[in-house]
């Protein structure tokens, strides 16, 4: 990567995500580049993320995402922005989605690739097994279409519940962004506290994460706990439906860092976030102890929700426009392009 930059002039140095082993390597390359360089010389990393609001966006920024993203300021920075009046909206976008076509010969052959590039299972390093999971995934969202229905209907009838969106087991936001190892400790921390103190005419309703449905399944530890605590009738587990009307219903939202919290405080619902995330402000999301927050959730602050929604979408997107250089270099594991 060094000779590529240096032979070829790079000046900036694109990746998506931030933890895997090639791209660490190409950060902190160019960190000990910069250095040693006086600053016209120096050049810059960008780091793709899905999209922190979605959907219709993607977002980028320089050398870190999510946990250790760029965005993580004092609220006394995102207070003392302008007031806003209109948050900016994506176009949307309708057609096929080519993406999909795309996908399913590329995992194919990357799950019988043999190239390292971070320890421990993640979807980026496919194993042949994962196509497995791929399938059973496919199955089991048409099984659930009709098994579940029944919960859906529960949740959209009147009783007050609290959203639980379960993450990816192996996501880098989990490992690198919580102290949980995995779903299994932050279903059963949040089963025992809402035992202990969640209201008794309130439901506690797991969603099931939409990439994760092949690969995980929490029911019957989720019900274990659910008997052991004495509330197994107020306590669901469910794997898809509509995302908006759900968290418009929703009395309040509790997650490790997930950016449906993002999207639970644009409906306006109160959120409680238990890892690490650049959201997790003060007047944004509940910062009282789990226990208080199931008797009493705390709303966001809207006139400050604005100003953090609207810079979220504007610092990242203008990023992307910025880059006037005529030498670049994309990375993806251990793939480089440049552009001429």
């Amino acid at each position: 990567l060094q000779e590529e930059i240096t032979s070829k002039g790079i000046r900036h140095v694109f990746m998506y995500g931030d933890f895997i082993e090639p791209h660490r390597i190409a950060i902190e390359l160019v960190r000990e580049r910069n250095r040693r360089l006086p600053s016209g010389a120096r050049i810059d990393a960008w780091v793709f993320e899905l999209g922190y609001v979605r959907p219709n966006y993607v977002s980028l920024e320089r050398e870190r995402v999510n946990a250790r993203s760029g965005l993580n300021l004092p609220v006394e920075f995102y207070q003392a922005l302008p007031p806003v009046d209109t948050i900016p909206k994506a176009q949307r976008e309708t057609g096929i989605r080519w993406r999909k076509w795309w996908k399913t010969p590329t995992f194919i052959q990357h799950a019988f690739t043999r190239y390292p590039i971070i320890e421990g299972p993640h979807k980026l390093q496919p194993q042949p097994s994962y196509l497995l999971a791929q399938i059973r995934g496919l199955a089991r969202k048409h099984l659930y279409w009709v098994s579940e229905r029944h919960i859906l209907q529960r949740m959209a009838g009147g009783e007050p519940y609290v959203l639980v969106p379960l993450q990816v087991s192996s996501d880098s936001q989990i490992s690198l962004g919580s102290h949980y190892q995995g779903m299994e400790p932050f279903i059963e921390e949040l089963i025992r506290s809402f035992a202990q103190h969640g209201p008794s005419d309130t439901l506690l309703a797991f969603k099931h994460h939409p990439r994760d449905r092949g690969y995980n399944h929490y029911g019957r530890l989720i019900r274990r706990l659910a008997q052991a605590h004495g509330i197994a009738d107020r306590v669901l587990y469910f794997h898809d439906g509509p995302l908006g009307p759900i968290l418009k219903r929703a009395r309040a939202i509790v997650t490790i860092n997930s950016t449906v919290g993002l999207q639970a405080l644009y409906h306006g619902r109160p959120t409680k976030v238990l890892g690490r995330t650049f959201y997790n402000l003060p007047s944004l999301c509940d910062q009282q102890p789990l226990e208080a927050f199931w008797q009493a959730p705390e709303d966001s602050d809207r006139a400050l929700f604005w100003r953090f929604y609207t810079h979220l979408i504007e610092t990242t997107d203008r990023k992307s426009t910025r880059l006037n250089s005529s030498h670049t270099v994309i990375s993806y594991a251990v793939f480089c392009l440049k552009k001429k």
